[in-house]
């Protein structure tokens, strides 16, 4: 059935109608005997309807108890209960867990499937939450691979948890459960007007088993956005820098980007999005367009957003891209670096201008 691998939840679904389909069929045959023994044809329709019906209930028996990966799901449940880690957001990758927990799959302040940036997973994660990975959805539904995780300086590994007896699920993984939990950063309060570099990120895509490898400007691959993706997220970031005076933002964005149409309406637009702790929320929108010299040669995108005069920096960062003409894209060499600035200055030199 296409790229169901048969597994029973999708057979499942269509057995319904297959039950209908096989009606007609049976009907058929019964009314053929009925009309010359009739006694036979109530005997072979008993038959045949205990042979459904006792198949029915003993062929996928197994499929009513608790499966192996779901029993260690429960184990891990039961983990983060006993030690009070389901009071933190929980992400993951098998849906049993929120059930064992008795959570609501729909509040996603309490939990989310997967996260938002598997190039850098904590960077979609707040401090202290907690994601459980498991061997079947995690690389395959989720395309995160684990290597990814042990290898984030900001997450630390609480738990591993194996079964007694080992089994290999899809993609030929052999089945185990890792629980991280992002680790607290500890900020010290910052001068008002200093400068302070908080983050530096860099995609290059070559560990992206969905990128593009026939095309890159540097190394082996470049990501490819297609007409069917309108939006492509780099950065959800929490920034946790927290001071009590006035705090301004820079972020800025570098990239090279190829076209395999250049055409004079094409809208690429940047978008930054940044919404504090108090509620104070800044949108800004940058048309790349312009930056786009031809669909030939790689073309070089440098931006930068600032954000004047913010209470406190402690909020949500996001930056992606909108494809809003729907056009087909390569993208490369991604970078991006967010940093404090001194706003007075800027406003001093821009009244030394005016004068």
């Amino acid at each position: 059935m296409g790229n169901s691998l048969g597994l029973i939840r999708v057979i499942g679904s269509v057995t319904p109608f297959a039950a209908l389909t096989a009606l007609i069929g049976f009907n058929y045959l019964i009314s053929k005997i009925h009309i010359k023994y009739r006694i036979a044809s109530y005997i072979i329709a008993a038959i045949l309807l205990i042979w459904i019906v006792q198949g029915g209930i003993t062929t996928n028996i197994n499929g009513f108890k608790i499966s192996r990966p779901k029993q260690l799901v429960g184990q891990a449940a039961d983990f983060l209960h006993e030690n009070k880690l389901d009071k933190h957001k929980i992400f993951y990758y098998n849906s049993y867990l929120i059930i064992k927990l008795g959570l609501d799959p729909f509040d996603e302040s309490k939990s989310r499937v997967g996260v938002s940036n598997r190039l850098q997973p904590a960077l979609s994660m707040p401090d202290s939450s907690i994601l459980m990975w498991d061997a079947h959805f995690g690389p395959n539904e989720g395309r995160l691979p684990l290597s990814r995780l042990k290898n984030s300086e900001e997450l630390t590994l609480l738990r591993v948890i194996r079964p007694t007896q080992p089994f290999k699920v899809l993609g030929g993984y052999d089945y185990a459960i890792y629980i991280f939990q992002k680790i607290p950063k500890t900020n010290e309060g910052t001068a008002a007007n200093s400068s302070l570099s908080l983050k530096q990120f860099v995609f290059d895509f070559e560990d992206i088993a969905t990128a593009n490898d026939s095309m890159s400007y540097s190394g082996n691959k470049s990501f490819q956005i297609s007409p069917d993706k309108e939006y492509f997220a780099f950065l959800d970031y929490q920034i946790q820098e927290s001071t009590n005076s006035v705090i301004s933002l820079k972020i800025d964005f570098s990239a090279v980007i190829l076209c395999e149409e250049k055409k004079k309406n094409d809208e690429i637009i940047l978008v930054c999005n940044f919404k504090n702790s108090n509620g104070v929320s800044d949108y800004q929108a940058f048309n790349l367009k312009n930056l786009i010299e031809s669909n030939i040669e790689w073309s070089k995108i440098q931006h930068t957003f600032k954000i004047y005069d913010l209470i406190s920096a402690k909020g949500s960062l996001k930056l992606y891209l909108w494809n809003k003409s729907r056009t087909t894209f390569n993208i490369d060499e991604v970078k991006i670096e967010v940093t404090t600035f001194d706003s007075q200055k800027e406003y001093s030199k821009t009244q030394k201008l005016d004068l």
